[in-house]
């Protein structure tokens, strides 16, 4: 065997291995943009912690605590069914001593008329008199 057909054979060699893992990266690339666009597209929430809850005029009113930057637009209701939760979109990442602050947020679902009784699944704070 000559060193031109040794070498073309090696060359060849590196050349399919070279794009058998640049096919492998493109693939695995795919999916890997795909799950980052997935978690991308789903907001920070999770059940607000709440100290005190009224339902009144059509309002759900309630305390949350915060440090500075805690909005209205920050919290979501979620039904299902009788039970109702209020959920916290975004974090509060300000640095003020934490205080608790009051919201309302209408009850505007159509199914709300459907339910005699709600439950809040809430994580509620018992606010000891210490």
């Amino acid at each position: 065997m000559s060193d031109y057909t040794t070498h073309h054979r090696s060359n060849a060699r590196n050349r399919g291995l070279a794009l058998g893992l640049a096919l492998c990266l493109i693939s695995t690339q795919g999916h890997a943009e795909k799950a980052e666009t997935a978690q991308a597209s789903v907001p920070l929430s999770r059940p607000a912690v709440l100290q005190f809850v009224s339902i009144q005029q059509g309002q759900l009113t309630f305390s949350v605590k915060s440090t500075g930057c805690t909005r209205r637009d920050d919290f979501r209701l979620l039904w299902d069914g009788p039970d109702l939760t209020v959920v916290r979109l975004k974090p509060d990442l300000c640095r003020k001593k934490a205080h608790w602050t009051t919201f309302s947020l209408p009850l505007t679902d159509p199914s709300l008329r459907e339910w005699e009784t709600l439950y809040i699944n809430n994580p509620l704070v018992v606010k000891s008199g210490k």
